[in-house]
């Protein structure tokens, strides 16, 4: 397999610091919140390193996004979903995040969550967390299960030119009518609304009604790159991209700020109204930016093998449990020879108990 080209940086950016969390996200989740399905599946999402078209981003799809109810799947391989108000009429609002990750392997990663911030594990061979845009497919899962309206595109191919959002502008737009604002989840810190990626994107009218209804300290930021909603700018009104609280995109050192992502799904769960939002940008005056290609992920043809797991009678199962507690060395080595190692006997619990063993995330 040839190495991928990823780019080169011509500074190493130092880790983040706790100190550099802003002062107003100052309340940290509560026992409660840490221990919580929404936060376990989370911290389970990061586990799964996805390059584009690799087995383990199909796997992640499947294992979270696929079994959402309505989901829906076109030719280029994107999801995507409505959630229409309660009276029944869609929403004109599309939300965005991608699947893929600039992992330059496939597989699962060990990570760490303390102070609400998640990492890397120290030694775990990775080139990056993934929270670009781990962190986007969550938040929009959970506004998906408490029925925030909106049109919800999980994009493929973000990562290597935007490829499943510029599919869907040139060959499924029917898909988007009636969509006058896009909404992605895929900015770093914590205060950014992108006004501009490459051109303008957004009007400042739009910026200001945004956040002022989030009624979060976020402010109009000129300075973005690329994300699938620009994709989108020559037929959508208002294009944009939020910070999530993620820091050192795409390097060994990124972190996410989960205290930051909580407070920002408070805030859209609590004050979200589309209709306080300003739409007043012509998509017909700002010509489409195109993005450069900066990395290219491996390319993946072979589906991931499942898992091969013994099943034992119902009858047995009180005697087995007393001899794997006595024995638990012999069985460990028993699973190990039918391939099953940490990764797969940890997710079976987790598919038994609905929560991954703790030591995973220290």
């Amino acid at each position: 397999m040839t190495k991928p080209n990823v780019v080169k940086y011509a500074y190493a950016p130092k880790d983040w610091d706790i100190n550099e969390r802003p002062d107003w996200v100052n309340i940290p989740l509560t026992n409660e919140e840490r221990n919580s399905p929404s936060i376990n599946k989370l911290l389970r999402m990061f586990t799964y390193k996805r390059p584009a078209w690799s087995p383990t981003e199909e796997r992640f799809i499947t294992d979270f996004i696929d079994c959402v109810e309505g989901m829906q799947k076109d030719h280029f391989g994107n999801r995507y979903c409505y959630v229409d108000h309660e009276d029944g009429t869609p929403s004109k609002v599309m939300w965005s995040s991608h699947t893929d990750t600039v992992h330059n392997t496939e597989g699962k990663q060990r990570i760490r969550f303390t102070n609400d911030v998640v990492r890397l594990k120290d030694k775990t061979k990775s080139n990056c967390l993934g929270a670009d845009d781990t962190s986007g497919v969550w938040l929009m899962l959970e506004m998906i299960e408490h029925g925030i309206p909106g049109l919800y595109i999980f994009h493929r191919a973000e990562e290597i030119g935007g490829k499943g959002s510029r599919y869907l502008a040139d060959n499924h737009r029917a898909l988007l009518e009636g969509i006058d604002v896009a909404i992605a989840f895929d900015r770093r810190g914590y205060k950014s609304i992108i006004s501009r990626q490459g051109g303008v994107c957004c009007s400042q009218e739009f910026v200001l009604s945004l956040g002022d209804m989030l009624a979060l300290p976020m402010y109009d930021d000129k300075t973005g790159t690329f994300t699938d909603t620009a994709s989108y700018t020559h037929l959508i009104a208002e294009c944009t991209n939020l910070s999530v609280g993620y820091h050192n995109a795409h390097r060994s050192n990124e972190v996410q700020d989960v205290r930051f992502l909580m407070y920002l799904l408070e805030a859209i769960l609590l004050n979200w109204d589309e209709t306080q939002l300003d739409v007043v940008r012509n998509p017909l005056e700002d010509s489409f930016w195109k993005p450069r290609q900066v990395y290219k992920s491996p390319v993946y043809t072979t589906k991931p093998t499942k898992t091969f797991i013994p099943t034992v009678p119902k009858e047995t199962g009180a005697s087995l449990t007393n001899l794997i507690r006595n024995y638990p060395h012999v069985a460990a080595k028993i699973l190990e020879e039918y391939g099953i190692g940490r990764d797969e006997f940890e997710e079976e619990i987790f598919k038994e108990t609905g929560f991954m063993p703790l030591d995973w995330f220290n």
